[in-house]
């Protein structure tokens, strides 16, 4: 990755980025929280976190020059207590061109879209009590691509990995965005499976991720329960 080529990622409780998303129906409640009724008197809830990528070329805005490619991988856990555990992959839409368990995080072919900049909500829902004592790990992996080639990482760009981890206790929940790890222009060939690239061990296996080995933003547990009537 060369000085004046770079993505710029923002990941945090600071600022609520649902209105940015293609989630509609939701009113917040919070920057991580949102709420939509159902019946009278009853809510189903979102838990999000607000993820933005841009890329940037010689300091300015690229976005335009470029499209998104994202791909992502899905764990479910179990809480005990607040500590999560026991990550199992969860099953869904496959892509054999990609490392094992990831998938586009888009319906497109070309894994994203032509205004060039991401800005995302992860969430999981309260629906009816689903989803209590359970932990939601993304691993999301993003580069930077051509317009007129699909599936062709700019290796220039390099890449981002990083993860947004969802806990939902009984009566309160957290938001957990890391802090980006950055892969090299072979690391992101290589996990799209372009030439001259080379994918990293830990994103072409499918085992969980060490949340450990990760900083994250902080986002302390908030109770919910209040907005569910």
């Amino acid at each position: 990755m060369t000085s004046n080529q770079r993505i710029d990622y923002t990941a945090g409780a600071e600022t609520d980025r649902l209105e940015e998303s293609s989630q509609t129906g939701w009113a917040p409640v919070n920057n991580t929280l949102a709420r939509k009724l159902m019946k009278p008197k009853v809510y189903d809830l979102m838990f999000h976190a607000n993820i933005k990528v841009t890329p940037k070329e010689d300091g300015r805005d690229a976005t335009r020059q470029y499209r998104m490619l994202r791909v992502r991988r899905v764990w479910q856990g179990k809480l005990v207590g607040q500590v999560p555990s026991a990550y199992q992959l969860v099953k869904g839409e496959r892509d054999g061109r990609l490392p094992p368990g990831f998938y586009s995080d888009s319906n497109l072919d070309y894994f994203g879209d032509t205004s060039g900049h991401w800005t995302d909500i992860p969430f999981e829902t309260y629906a009816s009590g689903q989803h209590v004592n359970q932990s939601l790990m993304q691993e999301f992996v993003v580069g930077i691509g051509y317009l007129n080639k699909a599936r062709a990482p700019v290796p220039e760009f390099g890449g981002l990995y990083f993860l947004v981890v969802i806990d939902v206790a009984l009566d309160r929940y957290r938001v957990l965005m890391s802090l980006d790890k950055r892969l090299s222009g072979p690391e992101i060939l290589g996990v799209f499976r372009a030439q001259g690239g080379v994918c990293p061990p830990y994103l072409a296996n499918a085992v969980p991720p060490d949340l450990a080995s990760f900083r994250y933003k902080l986002h302390d547990w908030v109770s919910y329960k209040e907005h569910l009537a």
